[in-house]
């Protein structure tokens, strides 16, 4: 049974990923209606291997990648879920240099590859390059209720709660707590 889900992620086939958050797990709804529990809901914290073995310890963030592998985003660490039910892990945000993501909330993959992260602690969006070093891509880490123009990283964030990236690559933050 779901228990407050969070995010969504559509598959390429007609599947649905759900970030069950009350459960702290991803489940995965094919297109006939079944659901099924791909990663989350073990013991083992903060670890590759099983995707099933692996406690998240908090309500995961999603997105699928065009490949059609998942990344999640739980506490301090991102993963990638791999076609054979194996968490890899591509990041950890307490190994990187200050700011750094601490609270994510939303995944978004851009066509290129590019990962975005939103995080209401650290009040910015940040981006993983396919390749080179992860930075800030909006907000400086002020708050603010006032929308924003500018630029990027300039810009304040009030509560950056949700990522997107529509198909010409465009990055769309939804911003709660702004007018």
């Amino acid at each position: 049974t779901l228990n407050f889900p969070r995010d969504l992620a559509l598959g390429a086939d007609g599947s649905v990923y759900i970030s069950d958050r009350g459960n702290a797990c991803v489940r995965r709804v094919a297109s006939d209606g079944s659901i099924r529990t791909v990663a989350g809901g073990g013991t083992r914290f903060r670890a590759e291997g099983p995707g099933l073995e692996t406690d998240f310890g908090n309500q995961p963030a999603i997105a699928l990648e065009a490949t059609g592998r998942l990344l999640i985003a739980a506490g301090p660490i991102l993963y990638r879920l791999e076609a054979d039910g194996m968490l890899r892990i591509q990041a950890i945000f307490t190994n990187l240099p200050e700011p750094r993501p601490s609270l994510v909330t939303s995944v978004a993959v851009s066509t290129a590859g590019d990962v975005f992260l939103s995080d209401l602690n650290a009040r910015r969006v940040f981006r993983f390059p396919r390749t080179g070093s992860p930075a800030t891509h909006v907000g400086n880490g002020q708050f603010r209720r006032t929308p924003f123009t500018g630029i990027a990283t300039s810009g304040v964030l009030s509560n950056p709660a949700t990522v997107a990236v529509d198909s010409r690559g465009s990055l769309h933050i939804r911003d709660r707590g702004s007018s």
